[in-house]
């Protein structure tokens, strides 16, 4: 086994060299593996590897739901034609519900399928075709050909992030149709609907805002020693809100400053959340209400929205500084959405999120049997370039009566890529390790504090140095550039 793999390695330096190198072609079946990818492309290898792309067939709330929607609604490939296209393609799947047997080179998305597609025939489910050759395609125009495999771009513009065509790649798996035809993931649809789907001013496609192009011009393939010139290129880490939730996965410190410290920083740059006092009347307990506006492409929450929660975390002062108010202060691997007869029960809480509704009209967190979308509770996308027209509200009541509106209002945005409700039902179940709810992570997106103005009527929202000074998009760029070479 050693002396093969060396000998593959080998061929593979050979494929980096120059023209004046005899370097064989590689193979169909060795551009399968990522591993092959990176002699070349060592960054985007990088970058990849640490992306939720790479770690899509292994992640342990994807297996359970995977394994539980088999045993009970026998969903055969639904969750694999997207979270394990080339085993479903290579016919490397044995067994559905388990794919430990998946060969390591087939695992999760990988470099292969995104870069041999021609074209796509469904915004839903993986309705993508495949050239099926050792031509690689790419956004790049007159590429210089190296002696690894053919290059080319796609007519249809498929991997070019200024194209609008090149949503359709990604909406191809971030739309999803059960297989009752209930349209559980919309987040295409809701690209297509929002002002970044129109051209001028605010344009902006998946690829342009989950690949943002670097800020210095760089070799596409640093390892091909072939003559190439630096470029424009885009990260390839596809920064979100899900992070690896098992310590097998690379680079997981940077893809969650990346998602924490940029990306959701990005989305949330036009909603700071906002306070104006509520409309109670003289003699009533004094009530608030808190806007969110955000300036995504699409809702947030989007994608698994009926998994996701994000909430409004709320803390009140008087004039002592004395907390007489809170609510949404939720610890981590705590419950968010706790029953009525709890003690901790927070009549006041109200998530951003979906419900979803099964046959005989209750709540169910298994998408195979969801029927109905009851309603959608989260900040919606923008259609139009007119302020508040992407905007949720919240409002709060302190249940006191005050001479006076408080002083100060603290506020944060709160988000966990998958409710703790939801993954206690996995564990009920049996196909769900309980630490995996601690090891669920919940972001905060802003931090504000509201001071009342001297008018004694309204509120100056302010966000506190020392959370605005660490964020920054340059944080986990300097992470990645320590972890790869040129």
């Amino acid at each position: 086994m050693r002396a093969s793999t060396s000998v593959f390695l080998l061929c593979i330096a050979a494929a980096c060299g120059g023209d004046d190198d005899v370097a064989p072609t590689l193979t169909g079946a060795q551009l399968l593996d990522p591993e092959t990818c990176k002699a070349c492309h060592s960054k985007h290898y990088e970058e990849w590897s640490s992306s939720m792309h790479a770690y899509a067939s292994r992640d342990p709330v994807f297996l359970a739901m995977n394994k539980r929607g088999q045993e009970e609604a026998q969903i055969g490939e639904f969750c694999v034609q997207c979270h394990a296209p080339m085993a479903l393609r290579e016919n490397e799947i044995k067994d559905f519900a388990s794919l430990s047997d998946v060969p390591e080179h087939l695992q999760g998305v990988t470099c292969y399928f995104c870069h041999n597609a021609v074209k796509v025939n469904g915004h839903d489910n993986a309705q993508i075709d495949l050239a099926n050759d050792t031509t690689m395609r790419g956004a790049l125009k007159n590429p210089v050909k190296p002696p690894a495999h053919d290059v080319a771009g796609t007519p249809s513009q498929l991997h070019d992030r200024r194209n609008a065509a090149s949503a359709e790649l990604c909406g191809s798996c971030h739309d999803i149709r059960t297989p009752d035809n209930f349209h559980l993931e919309r987040t295409y649809d809701e690209w297509q609907m929002s002002v970044q789907a129109k051209s001028g001013y605010g344009f902006l496609t998946c690829q342009g805002c989950h690949m943002k192009p670097k800020g210095d011009d760089e070799k596409v393939a640093p390892g091909f020693q072939g003559f190439t010139s630096a470029r424009k290129v885009h990260w390839h880490h596809f920064p979100a809100v899900d992070v690896a939730l098992t310590p097998d996965m690379p680079h997981q410190d940077i893809l969650r400053s990346s998602i924490e410290n940029c990306e959701l920083q990005l989305a949330t740059l036009n909603g700071d959340l906002q306070v104006r006092p509520g409309p109670g009347l003289s003699g009533e307990p004094f009530s608030f209400v808190v806007d969110v506006e955000h300036s995504a492409g699409h809702n947030i929450p989007s994608g698994a929205s009926a998994d996701r929660r994000m909430w409004i975390e709320v803390v009140v002062y008087d004039e002592e500084d004395r907390v007489i108010f809170e609510s949404g202060r939720i610890k981590d691997g705590e419950l968010e959405e706790k029953p009525k007869d709890d003690p901790n029960y927070d009549a006041q809480f109200r998530p951003f999120r979906d419900y979803l509704l099964d046959r005989e009209g209750r709540e169910t967190h298994m998408f195979w049997e969801a029927a109905k979308l009851e309603r959608s509770d989260v900040i919606p996308f923008a259609m139009t370039s007119e302020p508040g027209t992407h905007t949720a509200s919240r409002t709060f009541s302190t249940k006191r009566i005050m001479p006076r509106p408080p002083p100060r209002i603290e506020l944060w945005l709160r988000l966990r890529p998958v409710g703790v409700d939801v993954l206690q039902d996995l564990v009920q179940s049996g196909h769900l390790d309980p630490a995996v709810i601690d090891a669920m992570p919940t972001f905060t997106l802003a931090h504000n504090v509201a001071i009342l103005e001297p008018d004694g009527r309204s509120y100056a929202v302010q966000v506190p140095e020392e959370f605005d000074s660490g964020k920054s998009c340059d944080k986990f760029a300097e992470m990645f550039d320590a972890v790869t070479t040129n």
